[in-house]
């Protein structure tokens, strides 16, 4: 069963506060095989479906599907865009383009992540879990990783 192990909030920067304005969210769902689903926020429109090429190549994925996809309509195509036809179309077309990305754990985007140094132009925000609460149905327990920021621990109350 393929499961939601990304998602990316895509948009433009509020020129006031530095927060996106999404428009689209993207998710990334893997299992035999990976694919991005993008859903337009401000239109009924189908969502679209991006097959991954392969799963160490999800980043540069949704960059194309983003090309392709949310910038303007006119630069719609039926081929995948090259990696260096993204990066001049990121820099060119949408010089306030904004990514807000959620990496689960078992994402294989995780592998990806030195990429977003890369690139320019690009205001973005990396959100990954730092407390995670799962049932699992194969053990029947409940396993807890992390700690929640800013929490008091029983020391700090009693301390």
């Amino acid at each position: 069963m393929a499961s939601t192990t990304a998602t990316a909030l895509i948009g433009i920067t509020h020129p006031n506060d530095s927060l996106i304005c999404p428009s689209h969210l993207a998710r990334l769902i893997e299992g035999d095989a990976a694919c991005w689903v993008l859903n337009s926020l401000k239109s009924p429109a189908r969502p679209v479906t991006w097959r991954c090429t392969s799963s160490d190549r999800a980043f540069p994925d949704l960059l194309g599907l983003i090309v392709t996809n949310v910038f303007a309509e006119r630069r719609r195509r039926e081929e995948k865009p090259s990696d260096l036809e993204i990066d001049r179309a990121v820099e060119r077309d949408h010089p306030r383009f904004a990514l807000s990305l959620t990496v689960f754990p078992e994402s294989s985007l995780r592998g990806a992540l030195a990429e977003l140094d890369n690139l320019a132009n690009v205001d973005l925000d990396l959100s990954v879990p730092v407390w995670s609460k799962k049932w699992s149905a194969w053990s029947d327990t409940i396993s807890v990783e992390g700690s929640i920021p800013g929490r008091a621990t029983a020391g700090d109350l009693h301390g």
